[in-house]
């Protein structure tokens, strides 16, 4: 079942609506899936630098969890991250909350196929979220400096991948200075944002069957 049979459903029958957990580094893409309306999500998003200390990522989900659980059915709150933390799960139970299987941001927006095909060749991935100050993260959040990241990323990586969304940020991504201070060669891949959505579409279609089942 698509989204638009759901939303054609939903004049005659209430879907149960879902709080979802979320990095906002795919805010603006998640907020314009058609699907989200049809399913009742609300996104919650937060800070997509989280993910650059675990300490800090733990503490900002403990605190939304245990505020979603005392505001709303409990059974409603979703968490959607990759292994941005090596206890994600063990988090997310702890808040009382299910994580999605959908993998990180990359795998998310490519496929599973996509994006073990990009590991295997060394990518480095560049989303359009921080693609404007990537610099900033590199050097006053990281410690990088541009002879360091001459150094690290080739020994780490083969090459770079901007994955254009169709979305802008802030500004535009400096492919030219970020290959100078990577010394990595930058590809532009577009990212076919309907197959994401199809993804989150079956997703949230198999959360509402398995609801409808528990019900009986």
């Amino acid at each position: 079942m698509n989204s638009t049979e759901v939303r054609s459903q939903a004049e005659t029958q209430a879907l149960p609506g879902w709080r979802v957990v979320t990095c906002a580094v795919l805010e603006q893409e998640l907020m314009s899936w058609p699907g989200r309306f049809a399913y009742g999500v609300e996104f919650v998003f937060l800070p997509s630098n989280l993910d650059l200390s675990f300490s800090h990522l733990e503490r900002a989900l403990d605190r939304t969890l245990n505020q979603l659980q005392g505001n709303g059915p409990a059974d409603s709150v979703l968490v959607l991250y990759g292994q941005c933390h090596p206890d994600i799960q063990k988090i997310v139970t702890r808040g009382g909350a299910r994580l999605l299987s959908l993998g990180n941001c990359y795998e998310l927006l490519l496929g599973k196929e996509k994006y073990r095909e990009h590991l295997a060749a060394g990518t480095y991935f560049v989303l359009p979220q921080w693609a404007s100050y990537w610099d900033k993260i590199f050097t006053r959040k990281l410690g990088f400096t541009p002879e360091l990241g001459g150094i690290f990323f080739p020994e780490m990586h083969r090459q770079a991948v901007y994955l254009d969304t169709g979305f802008v940020y802030r500004s535009r991504f400096d492919r030219s200075a970020f290959e100078k201070f990577t010394r990595l060669p930058v590809m532009i891949q577009k990212v076919d944002l309907g197959e994401l959505y199809a993804r989150l579409d079956a997703c949230f279609a198999n959360l509402e069957t398995e609801n409808v089942v528990h019900t009986f």
